[in-house]
């Protein structure tokens, strides 16, 4: 998590950011590492409380967490998964990325390795490349460099394309919100906070 955190500072120069961890010793790591509002909940309605409080409109993901699951739910938020660059790859490309809306990946080989792994995934309208290309100063160094960067930008995610993507992703969010609004008001349907009607 703390290896996202330049990336969530400059994003938040733009949009309001908070972090929602769901383990204690997380959340002691990122609060300290960050001056950024950071909450903890544990089972599902924290995690919604906390959302609605914020009137969250996207939530990111930089893991594959189990606790992402009850977020799941939450029919107003556009979720996305951003994918970390390097070794750890292997950790998060898997069928659970059917869960969120958009996944931002490093490279065009994560997407790649989407396209031919997955099935009924459609990774032109799913998967972003937010990466740019880490040239190695020597024949290993880059590796090395690229497997200890202390933040993903170091890595070769693009923070600038990642915010980009970012913005562009909440004003989709707001669009839809407001374009369903208007269909179930022509119905005469109303939805209150929390999406009941």
């Amino acid at each position: 998590m703390t290896a996202w955190l330049p990336m969530l500072h400059r994003l938040s120069r733009w949009a309001p950011v908070a972090i929602l961890v769901g383990d204690v010793l997380a959340y002691r790591a990122v609060s300290a590492e960050t001056a950024l509002p950071c909450y903890f909940g544990r089972v599902a309605s924290e995690a919604e409380y906390v959302a609605q409080q914020l009137q969250t409109k996207v939530m990111l993901y930089v893991n594959q967490s189990k606790l992402n699951l009850r977020e799941a739910g939450f029919h107003d938020i556009l979720h996305v998964f951003l994918g970390a660059p390097g070794p750890g790859r292997q950790n998060w490309l898997n069928n659970r990325l059917r869960l969120y809306d958009y996944v931002l990946a490093p490279d065009d080989e994560s997407k790649a390795w989407l396209a031919a792994r997955m099935m009924a995934y459609d990774v032109s309208t799913t998967v972003r490349i937010v990466g740019r290309p880490v040239p190695p100063a020597g024949p290993l160094s880059g590796l090395g460099a690229r497997l200890r960067a202390a933040d993903v930008a170091e890595a070769g995610v693009d923070v600038d394309a990642v915010v980009e993507e970012l913005l562009q992703i909440r004003d989709e969010r707001d669009r839809l919100v407001t374009e369903r609004d208007a269909r179930l008001a022509e119905q005469g349907i109303v939805l209150l906070k929390g999406g009941q009607a």
